[in-house]
């Protein structure tokens, strides 16, 4: 019997290892949605086809983008490898999206049929106006009554009724086109990532010691790779993937153990929530083997008793930097893994000294592991593939060991009087205050040359505190030079939709309001 990752050979992908995992193990359980019935290698395969059957009966073919607003579960993956084996272009829409970066989206793609549930139609009222190169709507869990928005109008019955499996299609190669993923904007809009089917396997491969007795348990969204990766590394694993619609902290470990799960990736919100939970003697009575994490890496694997494997990576780069069964008490990143090349550089792209901190840049000694480019956008493609390497935008060092360490977004840095300033770091001490529930640091232009740091706050409900009191908290935690000159108090955050990210270039855009406290202009010093 066919076992792991390591007898599939190099052209295989995740597309073609299901349909050999349907012949070998038809009547091995391999997806497991919560709420509802689990379904085998052989079925999941089977609805693969026919979804693949049932877009081209819909006009889609080679080359077409096909959009899907659809909530995490089965149809999202149906809807991604049935346009695979058509060589059709699948972009995942998040499903936060709504009014016009979600037509912005609609817009830029230009997709050709869009798949959506119906509990999002009604975002959809403007196709006919916004979106003109959309030619059918298929609404899959269709109302009643199906509403007239300009595009053929198809319920999902309709759509999937008689249609043939498509069993002439062949899976597709590492080199060709698995989608468009696209990226949470935080200096412009969102950029689609083309991404070829080699690079799906290549994140697999980072869990490829899991095997047909794994079980990964995965809360995330369909149009995140948080949820692909997974997807893949059990269709190579052979185990079953274990899908809840979105995370809840009271039902993470009863689903852990329901479902025998070994393995999951734990984001840092998630890790919060979980280590929030009053301690229990039943910390360490659970299924769960491993976890994927970023932070909260040293306190939950003491606590719940698991080993945690670290990476890092990011839609353009890939997983280049990885750790696995992290046993000290570190903030590495890990190192470089096999296949990639990484370096760190000034911003004329030369090396740093050992130590220093430089942008990250990324290449790969292996085809197909990392994207083709950005979507329709062949200048700043070239711009960030500029000289034969990927410019991450973050800053990170490396220790003489080769270790990596992430310090900043590189447009997060801040240069105050000859000292390169972190705003992570910064808005780590100023989440150390009780009163503050989130903070972002920015630099502001000096009049002196270089930066002056500002924080923009929210506070937590019914704190009181003011600009002054928050600075003086501040002074005795931080060096001299990184204590805040403007202070700003928000009711929240601007945030990009699709990852979350806080939209610096929101805050920078006015910097200087009136609602901006001083600290200079109130007289306000810093002890030497």
């Amino acid at each position: 019997m066919k076992e792991g990752f390591d007898q599939f050979d190099r052209y295989d992908t995740t597309l073609s290892v299901l349909a050999k995992r349907a012949q070998w193990t038809p009547d091995r359980v391999f997806f497991q949605e919560i709420g509802r019935d689990e379904q085998t290698f052989a079925q999941f395969h089977q609805q693969v086809l026919t979804w693949a059957g049932a877009l081209r009966r819909a006009g889609v073919a080679a080359g077409d983008r096909i959009a899907v607003l659809l909530p995490p579960g089965r149809e999202a993956a149906f809807a991604w490898l049935g346009a695979a084996l058509l060589r059709a272009m699948e972009v995942p829409i998040n499903t936060d999206y709504r009014g016009d970066i979600l037509y912005y989206m609609l817009t830029d793609a230009a997709p050709k049929l869009l798949v959506v549930s119906s509990r999002y139609v009604d975002r959809l009222g403007e196709l006919r106006e916004r979106a003109p190169e959309l030619r059918t709507v298929v609404v899959l869990d269709e109302p009643d009554l199906l509403p007239e928005l300009g595009p053929r109008m198809l319920g999902g019955r309709e759509f999937l009724a008689g249609a043939e499996p498509a069993t002439d299609l062949e899976p597709p190669k590492p080199w060709e086109v698995l989608g468009i993923m696209y990226t949470g904007g935080t200096t412009g809009p969102s950029k689609g990532v083309v991404l070829p089917w080699g690079t799906q396997r290549k994140a697999a491969d980072t869990l490829s010691h899991l095997g047909p007795d794994d079980a990964f348990y995965a809360p995330f969204a369909f149009f995140h790779g948080t949820a692909r990766v997974p997807f893949s590394a059990m269709v190579f694993a052979g185990g079953r993937d274990v899908v809840r619609e979105r995370f809840d902290t009271a039902s993470f470990w009863r689903d852990i153990d329901a479902y025998r799960c070994t393995a999951s990736m734990v984001m840092p919100a998630m890790a919060s929530w979980l280590l929030n939970v009053p301690p229990s003697p039943e910390d360490r009575s659970h299924c769960l083997r491993e976890a994927v994490m970023q932070t909260g890496v040293s306190e939950f694997r003491r606590r719940f008793g698991i080993r945690v494997h670290s990476f890092y990576g990011q839609t353009e780069s890939g997983n280049a930097i990885a750790r696995w069964d992290v046993q000290d008490d570190s903030r590495s990143c890990g190192r470089e893994r096999p296949g990639f090349r990484v370096r760190i550089v000034d911003e004329h792209d030369y090396d740093v000294p050992v130590g220093a901190v430089g942008e990250l840049l990324v290449r790969t000694e292996e085809p197909w592991i990392m994207p083709l480019g950005y979507f329709g956008r062949p200048a700043q493609t070239v711009e960030a593939w500029r000289n034969g390497w990927i410019h991450s935008g973050d800053a990170m060092r490396q220790d003489a060991d080769g270790n990596f360490y992430f310090v900043d977004r590189v447009r997060d840095y801040i240069r105050r009087r000859g000292e390169n300033i972190s705003s992570f770091e910064v808005e780590g001490m100023v989440a150390r205050h009780p009163g503050v529930a989130e903070a972002a640091a920015i630099a502001v232009p000096s009049e002196h040359g270089e930066d002056e740091v500002k924080i923009v706050v929210v506070r937590k409900p019914d704190a009181q505190f003011d600009a002054a009191e928050l600075v003086r908290f501040l002074i005795p935690h931080m060096p001299r030079f990184m204590v805040p000159r403007y202070v700003e108090f928000v009711t929240e955050l601007p945030r990009t939709v699709a990852s979350r990210q806080v939209r610096k270039v929101e805050l920078r855009a006015n910097a200087l309001n009136t609602s901006t406290w001083d600290r200079e202009a109130a007289g306000l010093e810093v002890p030497r």
